[in-house]
This record gives C-alpha cells, structure tokens and sequence, in this order.
C-alpha cells in the first residue's frame, strides 16, 4: 500500500541517518573508565569508522580491518580480564566478514560470537551493553541452523538486553529497530 511504502522509506532514510549519528557519537562519547586501555581504545574505534565509512574501496577496506584487528587482537591479549578489548576485536571481526560476505567469512562470525559470549560473561554492562548489542546483530543476520547460529528471537533478546543496559544507546537502538523493520514492525523500529 501508499502507507507502507512511505512508512518503509521513511525508516530507510532514519536507518541511513542514525548510522551516521552513531558513527559520530561513537567517537565523541565520553569514556567511561579512563585509564590505558580505555585510551588505546578510542584509536581503534576511530580507526573502525574511517575504515567502514570512509574507505571506498574493498580490498583497501579488507587490508584496513585487518591490521586493525591485529591491533585489536595485542590489546585483548594486554588486558584478557577486560570486556572492553573483546568487544572491539569481535567488531572488527565481524567488520570483515560484512566486508567478505558469504559462506568464507562464517569462521570470522563465529570467532566474533564466542569474543562477545566471553566479553558478556566478564562485564555485559561494558561499553554500555553493547556486547549484548553485537551479539544481537551477529544473531539477526547471519545464517540459521544448519548453517550458522542465526535466530531472529536470540537477537531480539540481546538487542532487548542491551536497552535494558542502556536504554539510550544508538547502537543498541539502531539495530534493534533494524531487526523489527526487516520483520515488517516498522511501529515497533521507528519507536
């Protein structure tokens, strides 16, 4: 119908722009913590962004995210005991699989999932829940069984757990409301 059309481009275009925003606020968010690996971090994280958002080109972006995540991978294993680093090796993780796409890059989505199971088992409030926010992601767009781990409940779930975490948080939101539109709830992703 004319509704449904507009009520779908209109989420389509709040997707677009709430990627954006993310991004953004990302970078400029206070950290929580501030100490050395809160600090070494944020270069990850802004290098993250200039890779997914401002790199054109894949196979530069490929080459990109790899060395990012040698340099997430050094940091996780500085700090074994924080959530914070496994997160951010899963996100790069799962960075080049999104990059790669296709069966291939199911071992990168499954090294990423068990990083955010243990991330979440040592502090499931870090980074404001957003391991439960990935974890949800990772979830919703991968393969089902027999293939892989998908389960669209499981990421509602996460997606459910990160805003209880952090009611706020753009990630959490974002792909949360991501998750309700591809099941056509489009009143429940634009709320």
């Amino acid at each position: 119908s004319p509704h449904t059309a507009h009520l779908t481009q209109q989420v389509l275009y709040m997707t677009r722009a709430t990627l954006l925003l993310a991004a953004l606020m990302m970078l400029t968010a206070p950290v929580a913590k501030a100490d050395s690996v809160t600090d070494r971090l944020l270069p990850i994280q802004k290098e993250w962004a200039i890779i997914k958002y401002e790199t054109p080109d894949k196979d530069k972006q490929i080459t990109a995210i790899r060395g990012l995540q040698a340099k997430a991978a050094a940091l996780e294993a500085a700090a074994p005991a924080r959530a914070e680093p496994k997160i951010w090796h899963a996100i790069t993780l799962a960075t080049e699989a999104s990059f790669e796409r296709g069966l291939s890059s199911l071992p990168l989505v499954k090294k990423s999932k068990n990083l955010l199971e243990e991330a979440i088992k040592i502090d499931g409030t870090a980074l404001n829940g957003l391991g439960y926010t990935y974890l949800g992601s990772l979830y919703d767009q991968v393969p089902g069984w027999p293939i892989s781990f998908g389960d669209w409940e499981d990421a509602s779930a996460m997606f459910k757990k990160a805003l209880e975490i952090s009611p706020d948080d753009i990630d959490a939101n974002y792909f949360y409301g991501q998750h309700l539109a591809s099941r056509k709830n489009y009143d429940g992703a634009v709320l």
